[in-house]
């Protein structure tokens, strides 16, 4: 099966994204007191400073990301990629909301 490199190349870029924000996100909502880090691979990223803890997960993430692309181009199951960016919207929704509820709380005290 042929895989289309425009798409492929859109939907690395998405994980990649969705994955370091992800993480941008997690680590700020831990500062803040309002989310917990339930991954224990993860549970060590959440105690570098942030800014070596950014460049670790962009590093990490890019190398993976590379890796599952370079086998999606060989095998053309592109709905892998797919799989992979609709599962980790999940965790990245429930981030965003937690945050977004906690801005809302303490504008409301204002």
């Amino acid at each position: 099966m042929k895989v289309n490199s425009n798409s492929l190349k859109l939907k690395s870029f998405l994980l990649f994204i969705i994955v370091v924000f992800d993480y941008v996100l997690t680590y700020k909502g831990i500062q803040l007191g309002v989310i917990y880090e339930f991954n224990p691979c993860m549970v060590y990223f959440m105690t570098l400073p942030f800014n070596l803890g950014v460049i670790l997960r962009i590093l990490i993430t890019y190398v993976l990301v590379k890796i599952l692309k370079y086998g999606i181009e060989k095998n053309g199951r592109e709905w892998i990629l797919t799989g992979m960016i609709l599962i980790q919207l999940v965790p990245y929704t429930i981030h965003v909301t937690w945050i977004y509820s906690v801005f809302s709380f303490v504008k409301l005290l204002r």
